[in-house]
C-alpha cells in the first residue's frame, strides 16, 4: 500500500491514506510504459521516475517492477538490452512499435475513464466526457 500524504499531489489536502494494488494494478503497466517510451530506461531508474513524478505516491519496489518489465517484454511492448550506463552493466528498456500503440490506447482509455469517474465523484464539474477529448 502507497501512503498519500497531504503535502503530495501538488498541495491537495488530503487525508494520509494508502492506495491498495487493487487500484494500481490496472495501471501500472501504463505508467511503465509511458515512462520507457520517453527513452530507454533501466528498471531502477523507471523506479525513481515513477516517485518523484507521483511525489512520492508511487514507490514501487523491485518486486513490482520487474516482474511487470519481463511481462512486458514477453507480451512484445518493450524490449530489453544490455548496455553500460555509468560504468555499470544495465539492463535497459524501451518500447517496440507494438508497445507504442498499446501506449496509444492506455491514454485514450485513461481520457474517458478519468472523465467518468469525475462525473460521479464530482458532479459539479463542467465538461464531462466531452471534455476530455473523447
Amino acid at each position: 500500500m502507497l501512503p498519500i500524504l497531504p503535502e503530495r499531489l501538488g498541495g491537495f489536502e488530503m487525508p494520509e491514506k494508502q492506495i491498495g494494488g487493487e487500484i494500481l494494478k490496472g495501471h501500472v503497466a501504463a505508467l511503465v510504459l509511458a515512462v520507457v517510451g520517453e527513452g530507454p530506461r533501466h528498471g531502477y531508474d523507471i523506479m525513481k521516475i515513477l516517485s518523484e513524478r507521483s511525489e512520492g505516491v508511487f514507490e514501487l519496489g523491485q518486486g513490482t517492477i520487474y516482474p511487470l518489465l519481463y511481462a512486458l517484454e514477453e507480451e512484445g511492448l518493450v524490449k530489453s538490452s544490455d548496455e553500460v550506463v555509468d560504468g555499470r552493466r544495465r539492463r535497459m528498456y524501451s518500447l517496440t512499435s507494438k508497445g507504442r500503440k498499446r501506449l496509444a490506447e492506455k491514454r485514450e482509455t485513461w481520457k474517458v475513464f478519468q472523465a467518468a469517474v469525475n462525473n460521479v465523484l464530482e458532479p459539479r464539474l463542467k465538461g464531462g466526457l466531452a471534455y476530455a477529448g473523447v
